[in-house]
């Protein structure tokens, strides 16, 4: 049993330290294959997560342990089993470091008071360098495309040149989940601190969210809203008046700092993405997406799963739920799925926050594989630090009852 104490301990607090800093600016490499660069990033997320494992407190109950471990072996199972000569076996080790991550425990870990201003930096740095890509500021932007760019040589390139913040994250669909988390986080810290510079974060982040022009970034920015306005119109008036007048010189300031941005422009984009029947998850499932081919090879073999193989057509990435049935059938689906719900449960203090975590984690994978993303092994864990460290208040109420 681990402890429900919360304790300081300098080594897991610099693991957390590590996993921020790292998760948010460690640069990425532009390769169409596992490359060294890449597999850098994985070995150092590996051997932070371990260090936490390897705890006094950290350590995994044993069944848990032997289910989330045997994703690797699964895979390579099915790669065997698959058929088909044409491997990618890097999977094989981003899946393995998500299942490292799965069994991970440090519900324990009280960070010290120096992560919050680390914290504030972090964010700090976020929203002036989004708001400078929304505004066009070459030098942030040439900085960007230089060391984050990811995937094809092009992909970020063009994301800056139109002006989406999408900062280390690379797409704009990924940015759009991670500017949202940060959003929500930094809500949940205003409203259990009331700290203010919290909620102008929070605005700030619904803003750059929405300025990512896709479709999850409208659908994640007209979620943030409506929970803003949930949240004020439930407290005072003043409150409401206060936070809907912090937002509206947030949009007037952007504006005129952003006069290069030609808005209507932004408003007939929006347009097309609501009402381009090819946009979404949806226009990847359909004939011509980028899933379509992977889907029809799912149908045509159900229970033939290709683990680490690949072959022309089937295409991974846009749609977790999916690549985990074709890499793993319906068993690695549970496993992942299982895994990261008793992730958060045995790591979040609150049992609102896990349920909430999840469901974001899990609808959002929907439209893009998320889970095994060298950004997310590196931030989940922090994310849920920090939300234990904002709910340190509440436990400490609860075990003195």
């Amino acid at each position: 049993m681990q402890s429900d104490t919360p304790t300081k301990s300098t080594v897991a607090s610099t693991v957390f330290l590590l996993l921020l800093l790292a998760g948010m600016y460690f640069p990425s490499a532009v390769s169409e294959r596992f490359s060294v660069f890449s597999l850098l990033a994985f070995v150092i997320v590996l051997i932070l997560l371990l260090l936490l494992i390897f705890r006094k407190h950290g350590h995994p109950t044993f069944l848990p342990c032997l289910a989330l471990l045997s994703i690797t072996p699964l895979l390579l199972l099915f790669t065997v089993t698959s058929g088909l000569t044409t491997l990618k076996l890097g999977a094989l080790f981003q899946y393995a470091v998500l299942s490292v991550m799965l069994i991970a425990s440090f519900r324990d870990i009280l960070l010290p008071n120096w992560f919050g201003r680390l914290w504030n930096v972090i964010n700090v740095v976020n929203i002036l360098a989004g708001f400078a890509i929304v505004a066009g500021f070459q030098p942030v932007n040439d900085f960007i495309v230089a060391h984050y760019s990811t995937a094809y040589d092009d992909l970020v390139a063009n994301m800056i040149s139109w002006h989406k913040p999408v900062l280390t994250f690379g797409t704009h669909s990924l940015a759009a989940f991670f500017l949202y988390l940060f959003f929500w986080l930094n809500l949940q810290g205003y409203k259990r601190k009331r700290q203010k510079r919290l909620l102008v974060f929070a605005l700030c982040y619904i803003f750059l969210t929405a300025s990512l022009l896709s479709v999850s970034a409208l659908v994640f920015a007209a979620v943030g809203i409506c929970q803003l306005v949930f949240l004020f119109w439930s407290s005072t008036t003043y409150k409401f008046v206060t936070a809907v007048g912090m937002l509206c010189v947030l949009v007037i300031m952007t504006a005129f700092w952003g006069s290069a941005i030609r808005w209507r422009e932004s408003v007939d984009v929006v347009q097309r993405i609501l009402q381009d029947p090819g946009a979404g998850l949806t226009g990847r499932l359909l004939p011509g997406g980028t899933m379509y081919e992977s889907l029809q090879y799912l149908k045509s073999h159900p229970f033939s799963p290709v683990g680490a193989s690949i072959r022309e057509g089937i295409v991974f990435g846009d749609d977790g739920p999916l690549e985990y049935i074709l890499r793993g059938s319906v068993l690695l689906l549970l496993l992942i799925y299982g895994g990261l719900f008793y992730f958060l449960r045995r790591n979040l203090v609150l049992k609102a926050d896990a349920y909430f975590l999840f469901s974001a984690i899990v609808v959002f994978e929907m439209g893009y594989t998320t889970l095994i993303n060298i950004r997310a092994l590196y931030l989940i864990p922090v994310f849920c630090a920090y939300l234990n460290s904002l709910a340190t208040d509440q436990f400490e109420s609860n075990i003195n009852v």
